[in-house]
Parts: C-alpha cells; sequence; structure tokens
C-alpha cells in the first residue's frame, strides 16, 4: 500500500446538537490496500515514522480535487485538517491554495481545522490565507497539549476563529471526572464570551450528547449520530 501511495476519503457528518441535523462534513483520509478501503489508523504510525505524511497529505489534496463536483452537491461546509507538519513543505502550501481556489470558485465552502501548535508555528500563513479565501477556521484538539491562549485569543480578535474542536480525551472522560468536566464547562463558557462554536468530537453515547448539550455545546461528532462514510453513500443521505 505505501508503496503504491493510493489515498481516498471518507466523510464524517457533524450534527447540530440542537436539531440533529447535519451541518458541517469532516474530510478522513483512507488508503486503498489491495483494492479495500483502510482506515488511516492501520498505518499512520509507520507513515509518520518514515517521515511520508506530508506526501500523503498531499494526494489526499489531489483525492479531494478529483471529487469536486460531488462535493458541491452536499450543500455544507467541510473541515480539512491541515498540520505544522504539512506547512514546512511550499509544494504542500501551493497544492493547498490550489485547491482553495478551485474550492471557491465552485461555491464549496471550507474551514480548516488548525491545532494551537500551528497558530504558534505558522501565524503569518493563516493570515495570508484568511486574508484571501472565505475561510473559517476550527481550532482542534482544544484542551491538550501545549496551548497558547494568548494565540487563540488573537485568532478570535482578528475574526478568524470560528469553532472550537473539543478533544476526544476530554470527551470520553467528561461523564466520569468532575475535573474534566470543569475544564470543558470552563471552555463552554469561553466560547460564549468570544462567539465561537463547540464541536464534541467522540460522541458514543447518549449520555455523551446530552451532557455536551446542558453546557452549552453545539454541535456533535462521532459513532452515535454517523459513522465515517464514502462522499457517495453521504450523497444518499436523506438528513442533507
Amino acid at each position: 500500500m505505501l508503496e503504491e501511495r493510493r489515498v481516498t476519503f471518507f466523510l464524517q457528518p457533524i450534527v447540530d446538537l440542537n436539531t440533529e441535523k447535519i451541518s458541517h462534513f469532516e474530510v478522513l483520509m483512507r488508503f486503498i490496500d489491495n483494492g479495500k478501503i483502510v482506515s488511516a489508523g492501520v498505518y499512520i504510525d509507520l507513515i509518520y515514522e518514515l517521515g511520508l505524511i506530508v506526501e500523503f497529505d498531499y494526494l489526499l489534496l489531489n483525492a479531494l480535487r478529483e471529487k469536486k463536483e460531488l462535493l458541491a452537491r452536499l450543500g455544507k461546509p467541510i473541515f480539512l485538517n491541515i498540520s505544522d507538519e504539512d506547512l514546512k513543505f511550499i509544494s504542500y502550501r501551493k497544492g493547498l491554495k490550489s485547491l482553495l481556489d478551485e474550492f471557491e470558485s465552485m461555491g464549496i465552502p471550507v474551514s480548516l481545522e488548525i491545532t494551537e501548535q500551528i497558530l504558534f508555528k505558522e501565524w503569518g500563513f493563516i493570515e495570508t490565507l484568511a486574508d484571501r479565501y472565505q475561510l473559517k477556521f476550527a481550532i482542534d484538539d482544544f484542551g491538550t497539549g501545549y496551548s497558547s491562549l494568548r494565540l487563540v485569543a488573537d485568532l478570535i480578535t482578528k475574526g478568524l476563529g470560528n469553532y472550537i474542536k473539543l478533544d476526544c480525551s476530554l470527551i470520553k472522560e467528561f461523564p466520569k471526572n468532575e475535573y474534566i468536566q470543569a475544564l470543558v464547562e470552563s471552555i463552554a463558557t469561553f466560547a460564549k464570551k468570544t462567539d465561537l462554536k463547540l464541536v464534541g468530537e467522540c460522541v458514543e453515547t447518549e449520555e455523551h450528547k446530552n451532557l455536551l448539550k446542558k453546557i452549552g455545546v453545539h454541535y456533535g461528532q462521532g459513532w452515535y449520530f454517523y459513522k465515517p462514510m464514502p462522499l457517495e453513500e453521504i450523497l444518499k443521505l436523506e438528513n442533507l
């Protein structure tokens, strides 16, 4: 599989917790191995170890470009992950801009999922993208790793911050850990005061959904609602 460099993608719906209707989609990389679709998790550690992640992320941009006509039929924003490792390479930056140009011309709305590390390392490039395209930004894995709340605040001040995605580890611990509950509730308060929308990842149970909805989380993503699916199956859903 690694030698063939064959990449495709699935989409996972993100739903409005109040209406439970689909509001967005996240792009998730998948590999094609002997004609079968394989989750990225199967090979991802090896790909990082071999230093191939940027090459595969670039191939993902090409896979999205090949299905742009179908993506335009969704009529809803897609969330696309970019990493600080990707942005070290001029070829990836050019590929990303080219894809955004094509999506913009076709009216496909895009939200870029960026980590707090990107804000720290690539602030200038993020501003360049924001100036050129009608983008929204989602801060991914919020509440984990090393965070710079000042940079997040700067993003919001410039009108560039739109979403915060609550990390899976927080959601899984939330029902049974009072300290995690306090942390998530404080993030929800911060989001409310700054007009950010919260997305809870890894929503796997009704308890997750109800607790997140209770504290004001706007959107949910996870197997409780929908598993990741091929684009062609997404287009058949009645809840679009």
